[in-house]
């Protein structure tokens, strides 16, 4: 356990504030750690041998500078990492001017302690607030939830809140309640998460994203996503981002992977678009709407690109600026079908068709 209120700081170029390698049980609590390059907490045993038990809470970890000018801002400047198949909850901590708050990487072997979590942390990033990265094969579940992610004003590249890649087999990430606070490009960017349990986005709120308050995709990020690809989005409140969620498919051939996002008790409020699917392995689960709540898009409730695969679409349980559109008088009917962006307005017969009125859309 660290000393109880210690105050680690470097003010040379020293990498890392608190490291330790194939540890369990440890505590690092109510510390101040700042002025470090690189990382503020690092737990990670070189050997990959699984460790657990492990705690990081009640810190203030801030202003992580790099003295290398040039480096990749995704490697460097992170304020707890994990890696290694070594688990900890990171909970209660308080991060500022760093890149990336807290991340996890590359783990695969069973968690041998209590389940990790991160949780109740007040997180000011520059380019991304939580990342859960490269878990796969027997990796033990990480839970995110109740936490506050906001950019930092002055930062160049505000990529994303939270950001999930590359969990696969059959591992969970779970993401829950957290708080995504406006001014993120993307309030969770989600890519190449193959895993066969799903990857799910429940409660909380995302505000103020430049591009996409949800967006799920097998874009070239960092390399061709590897399989199909299944999320569940649910109680998620998304406000006055550009496009509330989006699924967007863009590979081609063999690396022409699907992405399916499942929808329910989500409310889309404010921003350009409620809901977007482009490409043509982009698909909302059940082909149906369930009971998302639009309100106040200037331009679509729903926008299917092109391309987007030509399924039919349920939207009669879905509401429309308060308006159920099962329940829609002709007038009203009307009125949705303008701000519907499907087969009938892309000159695409094969693109996907919206119904939320039975046999008269």
């Amino acid at each position: 356990s660290s000393p109880a209120g210690a105050a680690i700081a470097s003010y040379s170029s020293e990498n890392r504030g608190y490291t330790e390698f194939a540890v369990d049980g440890l505590t690092v609590r109510n510390n101040v750690v700042h002025n470090f390059n690189t990382y503020g907490v690092t737990l990670g045993p070189d050997a990959y041998l699984p460790t657990g038990n492990n705690l990081v809470t009640r810190n203030v970890i801030a202003n992580l500078a790099d003295y290398r000018p040039t480096a990749n801002p995704w490697w460097n400047r992170v304020g707890v990492i994990l890696y290694n198949n070594s688990y900890a909850s990171v909970t209660d901590n308080d991060f500022t001017r760093v890149n990336i708050a807290v991340q996890t990487n590359n783990f695969h072997l069973a968690n041998p302690g209590v389940p990790a979590v991160v949780s109740g942390n007040d997180v000011e990033a520059e380019v991304v607030g939580l990342w859960d990265n490269l878990r796969y094969q027997a990796s033990s579940p990480f839970t995110f939830a109740g936490n506050t992610v906001a950019p930092v004003a002055y930062a160049a590249s505000k990529f994303a809140g939270i950001f999930v890649t590359s969990v696969m087999s059959a591992v969970q990430s779970v993401l829950t309640n957290n708080v995504v606070a406006a001014g993120w490009d993307y309030g969770y960017y989600l890519w190449n998460n193959w895993t066969s349990a799903g990857v799910t986005v429940s409660g909380g709120s995302v505000t103020g994203a430049t591009a996409a308050g949800i967006l799920l995709t097998n874009d070239d990020l960092f390399g061709a996503s590897g399989a199909d690809q299944a999320y569940s989005v649910s109680g998620v409140a998304i406000t006055d981002s550009a496009v509330g969620i989006e699924v967007y498919e863009n590979r081609s051939g063999a690396e022409d992977t699907a992405v399916t996002v499942s929808l329910s008790d989500v409310s889309v409020t404010g921003g350009d678009v409620g809901l977007k699917l482009s490409g043509n392995k982009s698909f909302i689960g059940g082909s149906t709407l369930g009971n998302t709540v639009f309100t106040g898009q200037s331009q679509f409730y729903v926008q299917l690109e092109a391309g987007a695969p030509g399924t039919t679409i349920d939207g009669s349980a879905a509401s429309y600026d308060g308006v159920v559109g099962g329940s829609a008088s002709v007038a009203q009917g009307f009125a949705i079908e303008d701000k519907l962006k499907h087969k009938l307005d892309v000159g695409n017969a094969a693109a996907g068709l919206i119904r939320f009125d039975g046999a008269n859309l």
